[in-house]
């Protein structure tokens, strides 16, 4: 068959591991009349074991770098997501406290101009806040001592029931 169609032919056999090749060889001499008899089929059988080891070990080596460069960037996400949330949870938890009542907590420093911005604002605010609240504290003290001092009698009511009484109206009760 190589003869007729002067083209490469490989054959496998598995069981032996091994491919044959059949390579068409033509007379390189053509100045007898003989020459185009004289051309030749090389029988070349290769060995597959050493190719299926080999394939085996490169498939081995590039898995363990796909696993290698899969976990290094598995890695390097989780610090660089921690690297940019860190000020951004530190913020939020100081946010937290000042919600708590902590008006004058100082707000951490970032390093980050747009998180600077945030953080001059929630320290403007927290300060405001905890003025406002001061002031409440003051009036509600004026008023509790105004309402406990009156010598009117005075009830704090809620729908039908007394939420409070001052000693002038728990006289006038009791």
């Amino acid at each position: 068959r190589v003869f007729a169609t002067e083209e490469r032919e490989f054959i496998t056999n598995p069981q032996s591991g091994t491919v044959t090749s059949y390579v068409f060889v033509p007379n390189a001499i053509n100045d007898t009349p003989s020459a185009g008899y004289t051309n030749v089929v090389a029988k070349c059988i290769f060995s597959t074991s050493e190719i299926t080891h080999q394939q085996w070990n490169n498939l081995i080596i590039h898995l363990f770098l796909a696993l290698s460069a899969t976990f290094i960037a598995i890695l390097g996400v989780g610090m660089l997501s921690d690297r940019l949330s860190s000020p951004i949870t530190t913020l939020v938890r100081e946010i937290d406290q000042i919600a708590d009542g902590e008006y004058d907590l100082e707000i951490s420093r970032t390093g980050h101009p747009d998180l600077e911005r945030i953080a001059d604002a929630v320290r403007s605010m927290a300060q405001k806040i905890g003025g406002v609240v001061h002031e409440l504290i003051k009036s509600e003290a004026k008023y509790h001592d105004l309402f406990t001092t009156a010598s009117e009698a005075t009830l704090i009511l809620q729908g039908d029931y007394i939420l409070d009484a001052n000693p002038a109206a728990v006289s006038l009760l009791a």
